[in-house]
């Protein structure tokens, strides 16, 4: 987990349940980008939003928790 005073680790646990539970119970997420960084003519998306449980993800946190995800 990374550095972050604005949440703790119980908070970040319950994100990562959160993320496995929606694609048990829900079918597979449906991930789109909500933010990103420009540069030059790329961008890198840093945060997605699953469309069908609405939560929130990092893509660091993705690929941290994650290791065979693909984009």
């Amino acid at each position: 987990m990374r550095e972050d005073p604005k949440i703790t680790q119980r908070e970040y646990d319950r994100k990562i349940d959160a993320m496995k539970v929606c694609g048990t119970n829900r079918g597979p997420h449906d991930y789109i980008p909500i933010a990103w960084v420009k540069q030059d003519d790329n961008r890198e998306v840093t945060v997605l939003m699953c469309r069908v449980c609405f939560c929130r993800i990092r893509t660091e946190t993705l690929l941290d928790q994650f290791e065979e995800i693909k984009f």
